[in-house]
């Protein structure tokens, strides 16, 4: 049987329109039924901050070049490719001297670690931690009557396996809790604390002998933040790259 020399890239090529097309619907279906406005409306800023200064530093163009346990949060597709087994990262940003480092300067924290469980799957967990800075709460007069710390963290377990030698798939279960005031601080005496379960999917795909990534993911499907049962709950900030 004769091979075609043009064979190989002709799949890659459409391999690629077909990813592209496939982003595009997600992309469609992830902001389906959200308003459009000037301002966000969804509820978890923690979300609006992703971790790694590799990430960040690419405009968050991550999802097709990710590697290690930071997959967990941007592409949990590209797990069943890590090389190293176990790997880890930990990033944090602090609002004061590294010296006197304390729970109300540390302003964001991610870490990560993910394992090999077998030859094709990887597992991971990270978390994600985020606060505003200790306040100090007054009543109507100006007396103090109070200070707390607002924060938001999110815990995550990740899977990944490679369903091909080229394609990786993978999942990730996130917990999002947000406490941003005490009872005993607020007007009502309301708690202002709620909790949301969100899911995360990817796909990574190594074309051309490993020198073409493409990277498919979708984030924060799940429920909305609800502070009171009598408001409706704070959409979480889905997106899809």
């Amino acid at each position: 049987m004769n091979e075609c020399p043009g064979y190989e890239s002709v799949l890659t090529g459409r391999l690629c329109a077909f990813l592209c097309a496939v982003s595009l619907v997600a992309a469609s279906i992830a902001t389906m039924g959200e308003p459009c406005s000037a301002g966000s409306q969804a509820g978890a800023n923690v979300l609006h901050s992703p971790p790694t200064a590799r990430a960040n530093g690419m405009g968050r163009a991550h999802v097709g070049v990710v590697e290690g346990a930071d997959a967990a949060w941007w592409n949990p597709g590209a797990l069943g490719f890590i090389e190293s087994d176990p790997s880890g990262t930990v990033t944090f940003r602090n609002f004061g001297p590294i010296q006197r480092l304390s729970a109300d300067m540390l302003g964001h924290l991610f870490a990560a670690g993910a394992a090999r469980v077998g030859e094709q799957t990887a597992i991971a967990g990270s978390v994600l931690y985020f606060n505003y800075g200790r306040q100090v709460a007054t009543d109507f007069s100006g007396r103090v009557i109070g200070d707390f710390l607002p924060y938001e963290v999110v815990p995550t377990i990740s899977i990944g396996t490679l369903v091909s030698e080229k394609v990786g798939i993978g999942a990730s279960l996130k917990v999002i809790h947000v406490f941003l005031a005490p009872p005993s601080v607020t007007r009502y005496g309301n708690d202002g604390r709620a909790t949301a379960i969100a899911l995360d999917g990817g796909m990574m795909v190594h074309a051309s002998e490993g020198r073409v990534q493409i990277g498919l993911a979708f984030q924060n499907a799940g429920s909305g933040l609800s502070f009171r049962d009598d408001e409706p709950a704070d959409p979480l900030p889905r997106a899809s790259s």
